[in-house]
């Protein structure tokens, strides 16, 4: 599955910068909301030299990400 995608990714590089700018559309629509379900979430730390650590706290919809999936699929 992995591999199509990759493949899909290579033979359609238009359709893939279209799905990905509408990727972070949404994302960006989703970060505005307060509540967002179903999200994966990951954290990002960044270390200065100082020794400050910031923590970012990253959330995905899981919708967002599977419909990309299935869209690549079924190219």
């Amino acid at each position: 599955m992995t591999i199509q995608i990759l493949l899909n990714f290579i033979h359609y590089p238009t359709l893939f910068f279209i799905l990905m700018k509408r990727l972070s559309a949404n994302l960006s629509a989703n970060r505005k909301k307060e509540k967002v379900f179903k999200t994966f979430s990951y954290t990002i730390t960044q270390s200065s030299k100082k020794g400050n650590r910031r923590t970012k706290e990253v959330n995905i919809r899981k919708r967002t990400v599977t419909n990309f999936l299935l869209l690549m699929q079924k190219l």
